[in-house]
């Protein structure tokens, strides 16, 4: 089940826009917030890894196991490239002030939690059609 996974997301991510939020914009927030936000998203990362490699060697028909094993890791390589380009959404110049950089990491903030919380809708929706799919062929 991608929910969990994407719920630890969701939640990490909007602990970070949160904690801006209840801070204010001219203030630094504080550790505990970056502490618990990270805790979630390590979560996340570290249940989605291992399940996902152990699932693609346990559900691949025989033979194609190293081709669709590249085919998670190019995934996980493409997924970099998604990652940069959402670092660069929270980009701040160097001369802005808190007010305007916490502006800015908020917007970036919320777009990735809306995004997160779209995908895990997803995910819930079609998760009875792979779990039939897995039921017939794992």
């Amino acid at each position: 089940d991608a929910l969990p996974i994407l719920s630890s997301m969701v939640i990490g991510i909007g602990i970070f826009g949160l904690s801006i939020f209840i801070t204010g914009f001219d203030l630094k927030i504080a550790l505990w917030w970056v502490v618990l936000g990270y805790l979630f998203l390590t979560t996340g990362e570290l249940l989605i890894g291992p399940i996902g490699q152990s699932m693609v060697g346990k559900l691949v028909p025989h033979g194609y196991e190293g081709l669709l094993m590249g085919v998670w890791q190019t995934f996980v390589g493409l997924s970099a490239a998604v990652a940069d380009y959402l670092a660069d959404m929270g980009s701040v110049p160097e001369e802005a002030s808190y007010n305007q950089s916490s502006h800015i990491y908020l917007h970036a903030f919320m777009i990735i939690t809306i995004a997160t919380l779209i995908l895990a809708a997803i995910s819930w929706l079609i998760a009875p059609f792979v779990r039939r799919a897995i039921g017939n062929h794992g």
